[in-house]
């Protein structure tokens, strides 16, 4: 039975609130009541019913009685520790983590943990990053161009810009390629999440070696 002063009893207007949505986390289960969702229950309560509490705060009947009757039988708004076993990694761990991922995107796992989190275990790395969607992702390609380069071809495009198909259809254009034998270079992986633009921090220039084999030449144009 939950017991509150008759006097500070009042009528709140739900309707004049805007209720917020309630949501489940990603994995469906609910979610722990915040500190301020505890506080507003508190205060909420003590002008209306659990009903209208729980419009006001976006939350089940259910679950505001059950805090409201915790919390007047405890004294206080904090949770019991729960049984079982403690979480490995301190939210320090975890933003130290995750900022060396971001900054030292070409390291490896083993490379982080042993640098960064040396006390856990890579199963555990493991599930933090697949927890903040990060995964390892092959490196983009692009030809190593340097300053001067870049403008040149900036200075093409805009002095080009208004030109037509049939504009660039009577354009010849011609390039050459060598063939070299060279050993095959390793493949670099690099941490990212889906759909982030890699195309700046996380590439691979390739470098072309002076051991030319064959150089073939061609060119192509519109008509």
């Amino acid at each position: 039975m939950i017991h509150t002063p008759k006097k500070s009893r009042g009528k709140l207007k739900p309707q004049m609130v805007k209720v917020p949505k309630y949501r489940k986390n990603s994995d469906g289960k609910r979610r722990e009541l915040s500190n301020v969702e505890k506080g507003m229950i508190i205060a909420f309560f003590i002008y209306g019913t659990i009903s209208t509490v729980s419009l006001l705060v976006g939350r089940p009947w259910s679950t505001v009685k059950s805090f409201l009757q915790r919390y007047y039988k405890r004294g206080t708004t904090d949770n019991l520790s729960r049984s079982g076993r403690p979480e490995v990694l301190s939210k320090r761990d975890k933003r130290t983590i995750l900022r060396a991922v971001r900054k030292h995107r070409q390291y490896t796992r083993e490379q982080i943990r042993r640098i960064y989190a040396p006390h856990i275990s890579l199963p555990t790395f493991d599930r933090l990053l697949r927890q903040h969607n990060i995964k390892k992702w092959l490196a983009k390609k692009r030809p190593r161009l340097k300053v001067e380069h870049a403008k040149a071809r900036l200075q093409w495009a805009i002095a080009r810009r208004d030109w037509t198909a049939e504009d660039f259809q009577r354009v010849i254009y011609s390039d050459e390629c060598s063939v070299e034998q060279q050993p095959a270079g390793q493949q670099r992986w690099v941490f990212s999440t889906p759909g982030e633009e890699r195309w700046h921090v996380d590439c691979v220039n390739p470098v072309k070696h002076r051991q030319v084999k064959l150089m073939v030449w061609g060119c192509f144009w519109g008509k």
